[in-house]
């Protein structure tokens, strides 16, 4: 079940933040793509040494390679130290300096061989292969000891006159072999045919002895190269290969970086956000009873506000009747009549809560009767259109409780309206007054259901006075908005107060789940779009007479 509740969290940010996302991949990819256009063109040439002897020499062996492997790896490290590259730039005469040029130049041994590859990145095939070819030349030449160099070059040479002078003779001695072949072919006596015959085997005899000679000397050779010694195997070729980036590659490449930083201001946008975001989060961070949530209302008018008369059949209404069933299925084992509505602070939604869910109260056959306590700031009157001069603070202050002449009858059927009346020098003190606990227990006994629209908790003690005095108290927070910290306090505070939390409200959701838009569409397919108004409210800001209303309270003033 958590891991279900996460992944529709992850769900909701990311259809939250889609749009960044995808601005993100965007500007990434163009980004890259912009950054590989303004790019130089650059060439790459390579340059293969050997290290040591060659491998076509009789007798190598693999000591002899994994000691060469070892030098290889030396030379590579050599290769991008400064007296090797300096040496490159001065002979070359490079404008840059030598650290400049080792990022230019990879110098890797080829694995599990004795070559060496020089890889060397400039802005033209030209001078690619040039400093290519200078770098392992440097190494060259630095691989050399000058004494043995000259002693084995004297050596070499010697050795290879002789392998020059028995490879001559091997060669005509085999001529004069095939012309003796030849001739034995002929009609010859017997006499000519022995001589002939005595001079191949004597002749068989000396390419044999040339040939082992010339075997023994060529080891000789072989063998007067150094481990250590250095030897272009393949050089820089001249159509070096382009080394620009691939456009197609750095856009890809671009757009991940661009998704990859939208994601972590997502992230950090989350993280940072300490507010109470969906309905979940009353139960999993406040640990109240999620008693529903309610969509953004459309419109700012007083008129739009009080959408459950005014669209019955719509989405948002039936939120508030969801609410309404969650408060009945509390009540079954107590007594819930009297119900607070309130938040943690100010223009979260609690008195268009309270006024709606009033509506759908009445509209369920209750007698209800909504009660506005915020007496500092009242609005009730002014969503059900009521005058305002007479109401609860009058109320309080007379000397007998007469409800009728302060109790308005609304224009929804089972619906009346205590409005606050003039606003007072001390709410708190009235609203905490003995009489207002009489009036709490006197409006509980003439009507099914009463609500009451308090201020919120951090802002005044109003709420926390009346708190204790009704059945329970409901939380009202405004998801994106509210702030955990603000919601916590104020359960702590009710607590404190001994009032009887019932639950909380997510309210002006931004969000529509598709069972509600499902929901929508199968009304709408029966005739219910909720164009038609259940009742019909004058939306005339002049409040109308309240001695055009009626009043049904019979009891007996106290």
């Amino acid at each position: 079940m958590n891991d279900s509740m996460e992944l529709n969290q992850y769900l909701a940010i990311g259809k939250k933040w889609w749009w960044l996302l995808v601005l993100g991949l965007i500007i990434g990819a163009a980004a890259g793509y912009f950054i590989n256009q303004q790019q130089p063109s650059v060439y790459r040439a390579t340059t293969t040494l050997m290290v040591g002897s060659s491998n076509q020499a009789p007798n190598l062996n693999n000591a002899d390679i994994r000691t060469e492997a070892q030098i290889a790896r030396t030379y590579a490290s050599m290769a991008q130290r400064q007296p090797i590259l300096q040496n490159v730039v001065d002979t070359l005469d490079l404008s840059q300096p030598w650290e400049v040029l080792r990022a230019q130049v990879t110098v890797v041994p080829v694995p599990d061989t004795q070559l060496l590859e020089i890889t060397v990145i400039a802005g033209s095939t030209e001078e690619a292969k040039l400093i290519a070819d200078e770098v392992a030349n440097q190494l060259i030449i630095l691989s050399a000891n000058p004494a043995q160099v000259q002693k084995n070059s004297e050596n070499r040479q010697f050795v290879e006159q002789r392998l020059d002078n028995l490879r001559a003779k091997i060669v005509a001695g085999q001529k004069r072999l095939s012309t003796l072949d030849q001739a034995m072919s002929g009609s010859l006596s017997a006499q000519k045919v022995q001589e002939l015959q005595s001079e191949i085997n004597e002749l068989e005899g000396l390419i044999a002895d040339w040939e082992n000679n010339y075997t023994q000397l060529f080891i000789f050779f072989e063998s007067e190269k150094p481990l250590n010694s250095l030897a272009v195997f393949e050089p820089a070729r001249a159509n070096a290969q382009s080394a620009a980036a691939n456009p197609l590659r750095a856009t890809a490449m671009g757009g991940a970086v661009g998704l990859m930083l939208a994601l972590a201001i997502v992230f950090l946008i989350e993280y940072m956000d300490n507010t109470i975001k969906t309905a979940d989060d009353i139960k999993q961070v406040l640990g109240l009873t999620s008693l529903g949530r309610v969509y953004q209302i459309k419109g700012n008018t007083y008129h739009d506000k009080l959408v459950t008369s005014q669209a019955p059949f719509s989405i948002i209404p039936e939120t508030y009747r969801m609410i309404r069933s969650n408060l009945q299925f509390m009540s079954v084992d107590q007594s819930t009549k009297s119900i607070l509505i309130t938040s943690p602070s100010p223009e979260e939604g609690k008195s268009t809560t309270a006024a709606n869910l009033a509506v759908v109260m009445a509209q369920a056959g209750f007698k209800t009767i909504i009660v506005d306590t915020d007496l500092r700031r009242p609005v009730q009157h002014e969503l059900f259109q009521v005058p305002n001069n007479r109401g609860l603070t009058n109320l309080l202050c007379a000397p007998r409780f007469d409800l009728k002449p302060y109790i308005a009858r609304t224009t929804v059927d089972n619906l009346y309206l205590l409005p606050s009346g003039p606003v007072p020098p001390n709410p708190s003190e009235l609203l905490g007054s003995t009489r207002m606990e009489r009036l709490v227990d006197l409006l509980s006994n003439v009507a099914d259901v009463v609500i009451y629209d308090s201020p919120p908790v951090l802002a005044v003690a109003d709420a926390l006075v009346l708190s204790n005095q009704v059945d329970g108290v409901v939380l009202v927070v405004q998801a994106q908005k509210t702030r955990i910290k603000g919601a916590k306090q104020s359960i702590a505070t009710l607590q404190q107060a001994g009032a009887n939390l019932l639950g909380g409200i997510a309210n002006r959701v931004t969000s529509t789940p598709p069972q509600y838009k499902y929901y929508r569409q199968e009304y709408s397919t029966n005739g219910h779009n909720g164009s038609k108004p259940l009742i019909r409210l004058d939306t005339n800001s002049t409040p109308k007479d309240h001695t055009k209303h009626n009043y049904e309270y019979n009891h007996k003033p106290v």
